[in-house]
């Protein structure tokens, strides 16, 4: 016991000692914030692409509603402002299961956008101040029953 004790003392001065915990500390700590921010980034991103999905089904639908009376007499397609609205949001909440909100809808003549909000529940970030991230998604679509131009 002696002889390893003699060999450290000859290998690392005095002055030396304990450097190597304090940047295994230093080294760890930082590591685990790291990791505790990816694993947070990483379900801010899931919750960002299901909020995707879910805001075009929920467009895609809109587009859907358009107005019959219209074009029962006409041919012409246009998009019913009830409906379309009613479609969206009837989509959004089978789709996203009550965790994306639909901030706005907005219907143009053959155009619809859709806008919609949710919410991340940080598990790690909140120590630093972010304890719920908001995300915000949009998308757009158009009716296209077999309509190559406008007016077809």
């Amino acid at each position: 016991m002696s002889d390893r004790c003699s060999f450290l003392d000859r290998r690392i001065p005095r002055r030396n000692r304990g450097q190597n915990l304090f940047l295994f500390a230093a080294s760890f700590a930082t590591l685990m914030a790291l990791l505790m921010l990816l694993v947070d980034f990483g379900g801010a991103a899931m919750t960002f692409h299901r909020a995707q999905v879910a805001a075009d089904a929920a467009a895609f639908a809109a587009a859907q509603g358009i107005d019959l009376d219209t074009f029962y007499r006409t041919q012409a397609v246009e998009l019913s402002h009830g409906a379309a609205a009613g479609l969206a949001g009837q989509f959004m909440s089978i789709n996203s299961r009550g965790t994306v909100q639909i901030t706005n809808i907005y219907v143009e003549e053959d155009l619809v956008h859709v806008s919609a909000t949710a919410s991340y529940r940080s598990l790690f970030a909140h120590y630093i101040g972010l304890g719920t991230i908001r995300l915000n998604v949009h998308a757009s679509a158009a009716p296209a029953y077999g309509i190559r131009e406008r007016d077809e």
